[in-house]
């Protein structure tokens, strides 16, 4: 029976009798049913909501916590960030071309995401969340409460900057809470722009 080290040798053996050529382009890059369907929505995003997402799984694939959001949850995350990053690009391409809707300048969307990181700086999850008028349990360094998505009573952790469900894994950073639960802030920049008046910092013009 081959043992493990004779099979790395035959599989060091095999690798290099391919050429060169066909090792850089093999095996091709693979969809996993997590980026397709990503990608499905990612399509029907408005740009702001692309941009808010990709700070969310961004920040998620980052995180380097154990229990959350451990190796499963950083390699979703990777797999939805991938998808969203693959549709931003694919707008501004077509917006090189002529094909797409032009965005603003690009000083005015820096100026958005420079508010955005700082008030997920200022703003804490407990804050965003008490002030939605939504039921949190103090336990220890962590809050529970139920989860918006699954309804779960006490799957729902929150920390200082992130939400998450024990359960059906909807992760949260203060930006998608703000999206998500109080009335008026529909899209990344009304958010980010009601954030920003929690924490008493000018948001950007509209």
């Amino acid at each position: 029976m081959p043992t493990k080290h004779t099979r790395v040798l035959k599989e060091s053996y095999l690798m290099a009798m391919v050429p060169e050529r066909v090792t850089h382009e093999y095996p091709p890059p693979r969809h996993t049913v997590t980026y397709d369907e990503t990608l499905a929505l990612a399509r029907s995003m408005t740009i702001d909501a692309l941009l808010a997402e990709h700070d969310v799984q961004a920040a998620t694939v980052a995180d380097p916590g154990e229990d959350w959001p451990g190796d499963v949850g950083r390699h979703l995350a990777g797999e939805r960030l991938r998808a969203i990053t693959e549709e931003i690009t694919r707008r501004e391409r077509l917006e090189r071309m002529g094909l797409y809707a032009a965005r603003e300048s690009a000083a005015r969307h820096q100026a958005w995401v420079d508010v955005a990181k700082l008030v997920r700086e200022r703003v804490t999850m407990v804050d965003v969340l008490q002030r939605a008028g939504w039921p949190l349990v103090p336990n220890g360094r962590e809050h529970h409460g139920p989860c918006p998505a699954c309804g779960g009573e006490d799957r729902f952790v929150v920390w200082t900057e992130r939400a998450w469900c024990r359960q059906c894994n909807l992760s949260w950073d203060v930006v998608a809470a703000a999206e998500s639960l109080i009335p008026g802030c529909e899209s990344f920049r009304e958010a980010v722009r009601y954030l920003a008046e929690m924490a008493g910092e000018r948001p950007v013009s509209r």
